[in-house]
C-alpha cells in the first residue's frame, strides 16, 4: 500500500470513531436533538475515504516505462499546463479555507474552555470535532488530488502512436509495451469525471486474445487530448476499432 492509500483509510478509520463517538454521546445523553445528522457525516465520510482507498488500492501500476518511440506520431505526456496551474489555484483556494476554519475551530474551543457547547458535549463533542477535521481532510485530498496526479506524471510518457504500432507502460514484466497494429482489434477511450470535470483519462487496447487487454490511465492535463489520438489512430490503422 501506498503512502495515499494509507491516509486514506486512517482517515475512513477516524470517521467511522468519530461516528462511534456521536452515538454513544448521544447514549448518554451528551447530544441532544436528532441523531441522524450527527452519524449521517461520518458515515458518507468514512463511505467516501474508503472507496477511493479501494480504487486507489486496485488500479494497476505499469511495471515500466514504455519503449523508446521510434517513428512515434503521436506521444501522449503530461505538462504543467492550464488544466494543472487551475487546479493548483483550486487546490490552494481549498486548503487556505481549511486551515482557516480549522484554526477559527480552534480558537473557539479555547476560548470556551474546552470542546464542549451548549447541547453536545463529552463523547459527543470529541466525536464531532473529529468529523470536522476528516470532513476538512477530504476538502483538502480532493481539491489537491488533480495537481498532485500531474506532478507526479510530469515529462512521463504514457501512450504513443507510431505507423507500425501503438506503445505504453507495460503492466507487467513479461510485457513488451508496444502492440503492432496487425495485433490490435481495438483501442477505446473513456474518461472519469465529477460534475463533467474530467480528472482521468482511461484507454482500453484490445488485441487479438479475447482474454487479453491492456489498461492505460493516466490524469487529465495531457496532451494531445483523446479527440486527436483517436483521429491518428482511424488514420494509421484504419483496421481497429476506436471508441
Amino acid at each position: 500500500m501506498g503512502p495515499l492509500v494509507c491516509v486514506l483509510i486512517a482517515a475512513a478509520v477516524t470517521s467511522v470513531v468519530a461516528g462511534l463517538l456521536a452515538l454513544a454521546g448521544w447514549a448518554r445523553g451528551e447530544l441532544t436533538g436528532s441523531l441522524s445528522g450527527p452519524l449521517a457525516g461520518p458515515l458518507i465520510l468514512a463511505t467516501g475515504f474508503g472507496i477511493v482507498a479501494y480504487r486507489e488500492a486496485t488500479t494497476a501500476k505499469p511495471e515500466g516505462e514504455p519503449p523508446e518511440p521510434d517513428g512515434a506520431v503521436v506521444t501522449v505526456q503530461n505538462s504543467l499546463g492550464i488544466v494543472f496551474w487551475v487546479s493548483a489555484a483550486l487546490a490552494a483556494g481549498v486548503t487556505a479555507f481549511a486551515v482557516s476554519g480549522a484554526s477559527r475551530f480552534v480558537r473557539r474551543s479555547i476560548q470556551a474552555g474546552g470542546l464542549d457547547a451548549v447541547d453536545v458535549k463529552g463523547l459527543a463533542a470529541i466525536g464531532m470535532t473529529l468529523t470536522v477535521a476528516m470532513a476538512l481532510l477530504g476538502m483538502v485530498l480532493v481539491a489537491v488530488a488533480i495537481p498532485m496526479r500531474i506532478i507526479r506524471a510530469y515529462g512521463r510518457t504514457h501512450l504513443w502512436v507510431s505507423h507500425e504500432g501503438i506503445g505504453y507502460p507495460p503492466p507487467s514484466e513479461r510485457d513488451p509495451g508496444f502492440r503492432r497494429w496487425d495485433s490490435v482489434t481495438a483501442v477505446r477511450h473513456s474518461s472519469r469525471d465529477v460534475r463533467d470535470v474530467v480528472y482521468t483519462h482511461e484507454w482500453v487496447i484490445q488485441v487479438t486474445n479475447p482474454i487479453s487487454r491492456i489498461v492505460v490511465v493516466y490524469p487529465a492535463g495531457a496532451t494531445p487530448r483523446p479527440r486527436a489520438i483517436r483521429r491518428t489512430i482511424q488514420d494509421l490503422a484504419p483496421d481497429v476499432e476506436v471508441g
